[in-house]
């Protein structure tokens, strides 16, 4: 099983290295941290759909639905949409910052609601998020395809690797990960 980052180097990334492979799984959880600039955000899902039709993203939420990403209206109550509220903002605050580059208004696939520059994640937050990661390892092996950001708070938090050292570009990790009944860590151990 491969899981990635719905953001479109990590798909692209996973597309080149997993050619062949059948149960690629796009789970958002995954993602960079959060900083509101444009690479730190995805595409529509639609868009993504269109552009990886073999990669499987049932387990993506759906708040990113073309609809709700041209919209202008704040009338709506955004805590009952399905997905997070945080992913929400986490959009809205790329979609603000591409709407004042000029960029928002002329591709329809790109949000277009304003927020604060202020909606960063941050590492607290970003490792706590990596916790998730856990509840995902449901098969003996597999493979995540994200980001260095994602990993350093994944290794230096949730695995307990205090000391690990930043990823560089394309490094390949392996860990031997022992979880719990209640798919809580146990041991984690750097093998490659």
């Amino acid at each position: 099983k491969v899981i990635v980052s719905p953001l479109t180097r990590t798909l692209e990334t996973a597309d080149l290295i997993f050619p062949d492979h059948d149960s690629i799984c796009v789970h958002e959880e995954l993602q960079e941290r959060q900083t509101g600039k444009p690479c730190d955000c995805r595409q529509s899902s639609s868009l993504l759909h269109e552009n990886f039709q073999r990669f499987k993203m049932d387990k993506m939420k759906s708040f990113m639905q073309d609809k709700d990403l041209i919209s202008d209206s704040d009338d709506e109550n955004e805590e009952d949409k399905e997905g997070s509220l945080s992913s929400l903002i986490q959009m809205r605050a790329c979609a603000h910052r591409w709407t004042s580059e000029g960029l928002g208004r002329s591709n329809p696939r790109i949000m277009t609601r304003s927020l604060s520059d202020t909606m960063e994640e941050d590492k607290e937050s970003l490792r706590a998020r990596t916790q998730k990661l856990l509840g995902l390892l449901d098969e003996p092996s597999i493979a995540v395809v994200t980001h260095k950001g994602y990993l350093r708070e994944l290794e230096r938090g949730t695995l307990n690797q205090p000391d690990a050292k930043e990823f560089k570009n394309a490094e390949i990790r392996v860990y031997r990960i022992h979880l719990d009944a209640e798919q809580s860590l146990e041991s984690a151990e750097r093998v490659i």
